[in-house]
């Protein structure tokens, strides 16, 4: 509903400040239904101005002031309806959005019925009904205070699960994170000291691949210098036993034929010199054999 629709509920405009407010106006009504109306108010205007206005426009009111039996509550019991709007602001509820106004208005009154032709009520039963009807308005007034706070109190109740869900749900996906970055670093760690094992491992079967390889190699260097040394033996037994079948036979032609000197001297001297030939060979042999005797010694 819009603020100029409300009678009485706006001050002449000025060029001071004019400080507007939204608010909203709950009726508790007995036997009828109000709809809770919205409206946007000057805060300086008091309770009861904006009240009136409402009733008029609303209940159909008629009136400056509010009637008997209407009481006004806010967030702490009842209001007092001639304070300004800008003073009962701390003091009313919030719902949907705005504060909220509370009017526990009475029932309507019923329309006169004709009266009955027969006896009329005696005063005592006129003021039994009244002092229950004034027991009856206490109890509803009760009864709205209460429901008014157990609203309440559902609604905070409501807010604080929600913040502490919010809260919860943040520090779980908080410590998730974390878990998963712990995770990851072990991981990483893991790996890192695998592949460190794995190149250690590399490098130590190379190291006795090369070591073996060295060994082998030195083994066939040993084996080739024996060779060597046992053929240069058996080299040097063979040239000293020509040497000796030489020697006897060149004795033997001498003592058989003097005669023979120019060919014999010639065989000798043929034969000298292939045993000279032969010494020199042998000797080679045998300085060979002695120096690999000497560096096998060595060794």
């Amino acid at each position: 509903m819009a603020l100029s629709q409300l009678k009485g509920a706006t001050s002449p405009p000025s060029q001071s400040a004019i400080q507007r407010m939204f608010v909203a106006i709950r009726c508790l009504s007995p036997g009828r239904a109000v709809p809770t109306v919205k409206l946007c108010v000057d805060e300086r205007l008091r309770l009861e101005t904006i009240l009136t206005s409402w009733a008029e426009k609303i209940l159909k009111f008629q009136g400056t002031r509010l009637p008997d039996g209407v009481d006004v509550f806010g967030s702490g019991g009842k209001l007092d309806v001639s304070k300004t709007v800008a003073a009962a602001r701390k003091s009313l509820p919030v719902r949907e959005g705005r504060p909220t106004i509370t009017v526990a208005w009475p029932e309507a009154p019923k329309q006169p019925e004709q009266p009955a032709p027969v006896k009329v009520a005696s005063a005592a039963k006129a003021e039994a009904q009244a002092r229950e009807k004034q027991r009856q308005e206490k109890e509803r007034l009760r009864a709205a205070q209460k429901r008014q706070r157990d609203d309440d109190k559902a609604r905070a109740k409501k807010e604080s699960e929600k913040a502490a869900k919010k809260r919860a749900k943040k520090k779980e996906k908080k410590k998730e994170k974390q878990k998963a970055k712990q995770t990851k670093s072990a991981a990483e760690k893991a790996q890192a000291k695998e592949e460190a094992s794995k190149e250690k491992a590399e490098a130590k079967a190379a190291k006795e691949a090369a070591k073996e390889e060295a060994k082998r190699k030195k083994e066939e260097e040993r084996a080739e210098a024996k060779k060597a040394r046992q053929e240069a033996k058996e080299n040097s037994s063979s040239n000293r036993r020509n040497q000796q079948g030489g020697d006897g036979e060149a004795g033997g032609e001498k003592a058989e034929s003097g005669s023979k000197s120019s060919s014999s001297s010639s065989s000798s001297s043929s034969a000298s010199s292939s045993n000279d030939d032969s010494d020199d060979d042998g000797d080679l042999a045998i300085s060979r054999y002695l120096a690999d005797s000497s560096d096998e010694g060595g060794e």
